[in-house]
């Protein structure tokens, strides 16, 4: 008893992605998305040739699967079939105001769902689809493309939120709201 005790103490004291979710199985993960995709880009490919282990073991090992046989919250993010169904908030919001206040018209919004690659890949589409490009002739003597605003800050700042949102205690999504004088990111 004393040793189940500071298991289920221990496993308390990890951290929220380190967790395993409590609902969900190894088969909530993309076993083959991990093979296939994750493992070539994260580990070695001489590393992964002299590994034997089955796909449990490994997902086991990069801590995408707990002790119990559930998906940890990380392994969720980067590998789950259903990321919303056990982490409703893990999306991103991206609304475009034509205005600048919430109370003008929506232009666009979108709801961007899934694996953590592909929810960065698709907002990246979203927002270079809404960067504005203004084509100037007269400020050099050849044409010059100006951003209204730069992608490469904005790509960082929508990592930055989705990766240090705090997916525990909250189903509040990661928030774009573009307005036509700003961008808001919360």
């Amino acid at each position: 008893e004393g040793r189940q005790l500071l298991e289920k103490q221990q496993a308390f004291n990890l951290p929220f992605d380190a967790r395993e979710a409590p609902t969900t199985t190894i088969a909530d993960l993309d076993a083959g998305y991990v093979r296939d995709e994750y493992l070539p880009a994260a580990i070695a490919a001489d590393v992964l040739a002299q590994n034997q282990r089955p796909i449990e073991h490994q997902l086991r090992s990069i801590h995408f699967v707990g002790p119990n046989a559930r998906a940890t919250h990380v392994g969720l993010l980067v590998a789950g079939v259903d990321v919303m169904g056990p982490l409703p908030g893990a999306y991103i919001q991206f609304v475009r105001f034509d205005g600048i206040e919430l109370t003008h018209p929506v232009r666009d919004q979108k709801t961007i769902s899934g694996r953590l690659a592909d929810m960065l890949r698709r907002v990246d589409e979203v927002l270079r689809a809404n960067i504005e490009i203004r084509v100037s002739f007269t400020a050099s003597p050849i044409e010059e493309r100006i951003a209204d605003y730069p992608l490469p800050a904005l790509q960082q700042l929508v990592r930055n939120a989705v990766m240090h949102r705090n997916y525990d205690g909250t189903n509040a999504p990661v928030r774009i709201y573009w307005f036509n004088d700003r961008i808001e990111i919360h």
